[in-house]
């Protein structure tokens, strides 16, 4: 998908909105007046037909952040559930992923058993929440072994 642009000059600019294999997130900054052309769709309910001019700058950005945590962190005492991450109102990434040779359970916003939460198989089973869905809950871990690692990422 993409979006067309015209600056003021009159020169139409090809602004994407997705991305392919490998692609980091798109950030367009366009300067000047812009019209746009077709149909824009604000949020999940809104369709704009068409849209006055805009003058001075327009950002186009998606949702981007900086992880900030990130390391592989081992379970501390088998058959107890232990804390990932506290809760957090401004995450907006999540990542966990399982790298033992044991299985794990994952909770969210509550304690998992070993027949609750979200199953995280051995050999690199793994979980991540981005886009419109991250929960902002704290995240609880269980595994039955002692020293067992998994990958945490938060952003």
């Amino acid at each position: 998908m993409s979006l067309d642009v015209k600056d003021a000059s009159g020169l139409t600019k090809v602004l994407k909105t997705t991305l392919d294999e490998g692609e980091h997130l798109p950030h367009h900054i366009v300067e000047g007046t812009v019209e746009v052309f077709g149909t824009v769709t604000v949020g999940n309910s809104v369709t704009i037909d068409s849209l006055p001019a805009i003058s001075g700058t327009v950002t186009a950005d998606s949702n981007r952040g900086n992880v900030t945590e990130a390391s592989i962190k081992t379970i501390t005492t088998g058959g107890t559930h232990q804390q990932v991450f506290a809760s957090n109102a401004n995450r907006k990434f999540l990542l966990v992923q399982n790298v033992s040779d044991t299985d794990m359970n994952l909770g969210i916003g509550y304690n998992p058993t070993a027949s609750t939460g979200i199953f995280l198989a051995k050999n690199g089973s793994g979980v991540v929440f981005e886009s419109n869905f991250i929960p902002t809950q704290e995240i609880r871990i269980l595994c039955a072994t002692t020293g067992k690692a998994f990958v945490a990422l938060e952003g």
